[in-house]
């Protein structure tokens, strides 16, 4: 059998599979309710002993199931000995200990879907009770048990019907959620199909713009068959090689057929080599940082401010070399900056002998720093 959620069918329905456990005292059940579903008022009998449920007519001999869909009382006991007799003989008397006897439960439930209510009608077993005690002794139910049968049972199918209803609302509520998920999931998908669509003619497009600066480049007309245009719309490696790849599709094409000049050459699906061509990469260049540079820089300075000393007839001091240099600075910056870059200075000079001769040979601090070192080599020499 094939599982279905329990409330996908009516509590009644459900209700009436499993009476036995709730009152195994029944000899048979009865469930008529609105299914708003089909449209219809349906009934449902089951009898103990039997497993099956029978589907029968809406109409028990003695209950008038219309009226009573009516009646506001939650449930109602009934007299099988009255129900038993048809209207069309004479009306049956009930008696004063007809009272015991009456072993039919009438439950009444709303129906969210219909004005009329639903009935459930449970038969018990005469002289046992609808719930039988393991003993030997058969004692008929008086009118106070039966009432409190009656509340039990009527409350608590009611709890049933209300958690029955939450859980079919609350099952509404996530199949519409999953509903929704598989739209937004085909939506995507469609989406992405549209994607791949577009990405896939411009790819084509693309070829056959290739395609004709080929063409117009030599003596051929290249065209792509419609198996080279299957292929290529399944490509999905990096745009940037498409030209490559064009291009050596159109070379084999070309040298396997041994086209005249003129021809038109078809470029089959076995002439598009989808390899993976690595863009060249330009050779970076690195230079070494110069370590000479900002020596070099004071050199210039101190050059250029010399040059102008020298053009105004002043003397090549530290003074006038700072108030030359643009911006100024002082006789003792200069000093400082000789005493930092001395070796580095010295390096240059035996680089580029020719360089810097306004300071090499009319500024004092310049002149002794070259001296020295003269001096110290021919130390060492000696």
């Amino acid at each position: 059998m094939v599982q279905q959620f329990t409330f996908r069918k009516h509590l009644f329905y459900r209700l009436l599979l499993n009476v036995r456990s709730l009152v195994p005292g029944f000899r048979q059940a009865i469930a008529s309710y609105y299914d708003h579903e089909e449209d219809a008022f349906l009934s449902y009998q089951l009898s103990n002993g039997s497993d099956r449920l029978t589907e029968v007519e809406p109409d028990i001999p003695g209950i008038d199931l219309d009226k009573e869909r009516l009646q506001n009382n939650p449930y109602s006991w009934y007299n099988s000995k009255a129900t038993g007799h048809k209207n069309t003989g004479p009306t049956y008397q009930m008696e004063l200990n007809d009272e015991f006897d009456n072993n039919i439960l009438l439950v009444r439930l709303n129906n969210r879907y219909h004005p009329e209510k639903d009935l459930f009608l449970i038969y018990m077993e005469e002289g046992m009770g609808l719930f039988p005690l393991e003993t030997t002794e058969k004692r008929p139910v008086n009118a106070r048990e039966k009432s409190i049968i009656g509340q039990l049972l009527y409350r608590l199918i009611r709890f049933l019907d209300e958690q029955h209803q939450d859980d079919s609302e609350f099952f509404s509520i996530f199949n519409e959620s999953f509903i929704n998920t598989i739209r937004n999931l085909d939506q995507k998908q469609a989406e992405l199909k549209s994607m791949r669509q577009n990405y896939a003619q411009s790819i084509i497009s693309f070829c056959n713009y290739h395609l004709t600066k080929i063409s117009e480049e030599s003596d051929y007309k290249f065209r792509l068959s419609d198996k080279a245009i299957e292929k290529i719309s399944d490509y999905k490696d990096k745009f940037e090689f498409i030209e490559k790849i064009i291009t050596n599709a159109a070379a084999i094409a070309l040298n396997r057929k041994f086209g005249k000049t003129g021809d038109t050459i078809m470029i089959d699906d076995t002439d598009v080599v989808f390899h993976s061509y690595e863009p060249e990469i330009p050779e970076t260049i690195v230079t070494q940082p110069d370590r000479f540079a900002r020596t070099r820089e004071i050199l210039d300075r101190y050059e250029n401010a010399a040059i102008r000393v020298l053009e105004k007839n002043l003397p090549v001091t530290g003074k006038n070399i700072g108030a030359y240099c643009s911006p100024g600075i002082s006789p003792a910056a200069i000093t400082d900056a000789i005493h930092k870059h001395g070796r580095k200075m010295l390096a240059l000079f035996d680089k580029n002998p020719n360089k810097w001769p306004s300071l090499r040979n009319k500024f004092r601090p310049i002149i002794n720093l070259e001296q020295n070192n003269r001096n110290s080599n021919l130390k060492i020499a000696n």
